[in-house]
């Protein structure tokens, strides 16, 4: 009987370690699928056109994502100084005691519309200048400046700008 109930024993540990490597297994292969979909995910917010209404549509990407990051690569130099200067400035204001840092600026308040253009038009454009003009669901239009700065196209935003 004792014999009996070590045999039980010991099959039950195998089971046991397979269930372990079986779950293992499974976690490791989840762990890996989230990787891949988070790298796919933000393949999604780069710019595939370095063209106006291509860089509007990756910011709109990016709001949509929610990630701050890929927006603040399409902002053009003057919206970076002062989202630099605010960082600083915000820094200071807390007496050091808490580091900003310009993506802390940011705040993208996930715009459903914005997110979601229906229609996205170039409406003036010189050799270093654009102006885009983006129109949303519910039919309100808004316009968006950019620049051109080191071959690519970026985004100048007055309100992110640094206040005298």
């Amino acid at each position: 009987m004792t014999d009996q109930i070590t045999a039980n024993r010991a099959m039950t540990h195998r089971k046991g370690s397979a269930s372990r490597r079986s779950a293992l297994a499974t976690a490791a292969s989840a762990v890996a699928a989230m990787a891949l979909a988070a790298a796919v995910a933000g393949r999604g917010c780069r710019v595939d056109e370095n063209t106006p209404t291509g860089v509007v549509r990756s910011l709109a990407r990016a709001i949509q994502a929610d990630d701050r990051a890929a927006f603040r690569e399409l902002l053009g130099p003057r919206t970076r100084a002062g989202l630099d200067a605010s960082a600083a400035r915000a820094t200071d204001l807390a007496g050091g005691s808490i580091r900003f840092s310009p993506l802390d600026m940011i705040g993208l308040g996930r715009s459903v519309d914005f997110a979601s253009p229906t229609e996205i038009a170039v409406i003036e454009r010189s050799e270093t200048r654009a102006i885009v003009e983006i129109t949303v669901a519910s039919g309100r239009r808004s316009q968006v400046t950019l620049v051109e700065f080191d071959g690519h196209w970026l985004i100048e935003l007055p309100a992110y700008r640094a206040l005298p």
